[in-house]
């Protein structure tokens, strides 16, 4: 898909199909705009060096911060999914909805990140029945990252 720009070229749209969230702040001094974003990647196990790379999504967020004096701008992966787990996802919720799991998608994009110990398990429910994501809290670059490995209907 895409649309006219006033100078007569086409912009694409393609790039909001991947986008979780996105908000802007505005302060009084500052304006910080954050989103977090879908995009292919790759992992391998850091506590199996023989384990073989696998194939996975992850949840990068953008921070463009500008204040007075300063412009900054933050890139991080907060969460990787496994395709295990979105396979898991698509086949025990009987959905292949792309709305419905990006939107579960955004709930692990969304933890809080400072309550995260490494090394710990967690889970992030996504329907009343108590299904939901399920993986490790990992360490990347010193900065806490959720690796979701399935998705469990309990």
């Amino acid at each position: 898909m895409s649309i006219q720009s006033r100078r007569g070229g086409a912009i694409s749209t393609e790039h909001r199909l991947y986008r979780l969230d996105l908000h802007a702040k505005l302060e009084r001094v500052r304006a910080t705009l954050t989103e977090r974003r879908l995009c292919a990647s790759t992992v391998r196990r850091v506590d199996d060096p023989l384990s073989s790379e696998d194939d996975d999504i992850a949840a990068n967020e953008i921070e463009l911060i500008v204040d007075r004096a300063d412009v900054r701008l933050r890139s991080r992966c907060v969460c990787t999914f496994s395709l295990h787990a979105v396979a898991r996802y698509m086949q025990r919720t009987s959905t292949a909805d792309e709305e419905a799991l990006l939107r579960d998608m955004d709930l692990v994009a969304q933890v809080d990140r400072s309550r995260l110990v490494s090394g710990a398990g967690f889970k992030v429910a996504t329907d009343a029945d108590g299904g939901g994501w399920r993986g490790r809290a990992i360490l990347q670059d010193g900065l806490p990252v959720l690796a979701v490995r399935t998705w469990l209907p309990e």
